[in-house]
């Protein structure tokens, strides 16, 4: 089944990246949740369920002008599949393109993602998927 849930996991990525939102939540879990890494601004808010999910993911055009998550890895834990990414934003205001890596830590629950948790520092995702550096 784990082999099974980093397909998942890339398959909704790849829909996030192509813009295609009702794709990318088709694969969330009804009771499913995105937390939000709480150093990055205006972070450390957990969305719950696919409304509030699809309202968060729709309410970031509001700030940037394109969100892409660049998976390196992805690091087949079981039910968790941990993701090391690069994600690339640029800004509405203009300026330049931001890259920074933002690891996600995905739980799947019946062949659904259940949780998304967002990590600034690749320590911290590491070490939540049992691993280190």
């Amino acid at each position: 089944m784990s082999e099974e849930n980093v397909e998942i996991v890339r398959r909704s990525i790849d829909a996030f990246n192509r813009g295609d939102l009702e794709t990318a939540i088709s694969y969330l879990h009804p009771e499913g949740e995105v937390a939000d890494d709480p150093r990055v601004p205006g972070g450390g808010i957990t969305h719950r369920g696919n409304t509030e999910v699809e309202r968060y993911f729709k309410s970031l055009s509001r700030y940037w002008e394109s969100v892409r998550y660049a998976p390196e890895r992805f690091v087949d834990r079981g039910d968790d599949v941990l993701v090391l990414t690069r994600m690339t934003t640029h800004t509405r205001r203009g300026g330049p393109e931001i890259e920074r890596p933002l690891d996600l830590m995905v739980t799947l629950r019946e062949g659904r993602i259940f949780r998304v948790r967002k990590f600034s520092r690749r320590k911290e995702a590491l070490e939540a998927a049992g691993l280190s550096e």
